[in-house]
């Protein structure tokens, strides 16, 4: 649980976020690549010429892959790691942290699910980020 910060916690969510951004990235230059090869295949040019684009525009498909695919899995990382640090807090703890940063509540929302005061529900959230800090 080492280092874990709110802003860390709050990172959750934008991170989920940007994998889903970079795997619609994927798709979209599967797809491309699909409809250029399909198209360059189409034309009636010297064979040699549309291997050797194939050739680039797989290349540039494979380079953009590896690049998000790389982003994607430092991404899982760092979920991972506040997964971990979640699971590592006690029940009540555990469950206001994961409501308010990972199922992004409002406190309202939090204090109807849960049961409790305000106050209460902040001195949880309190003592949470402590143990999580240090």
């Amino acid at each position: 649980m080492e280092g874990m910060t709110k802003e860390t916690l709050r990172e959750y969510r934008d991170i989920l976020e940007e994998i889903a951004e970079h795997e619609e990235m994927l798709a979209e230059l599967d797809a491309r690549a699909t409809k250029c090869t399909t198209r360059m295949s189409d034309e009636p040019h010297v064979q040699s010429q549309i291997h050797d684009s194939m050739a680039e525009v797989v290349a540039q498909k494979v380079d953009a892959s590896v690049h998000i695919n790389t982003l994607v899995a430092q991404s899982y990382q760092v979920l991972g790691d506040i997964e971990t640090a979640i699971n590592q807090l006690p029940s009540r703890s555990r469950r206001v942290i994961r409501h308010r940063y990972v199922d992004g509540m409002s406190w309202e929302k939090i204090c109807v699910t849960m049961g409790y005061e305000w106050a209460q529900i902040h001195r949880i959230h309190a003592d949470a980020l402590k143990q999580l800090e240090t």
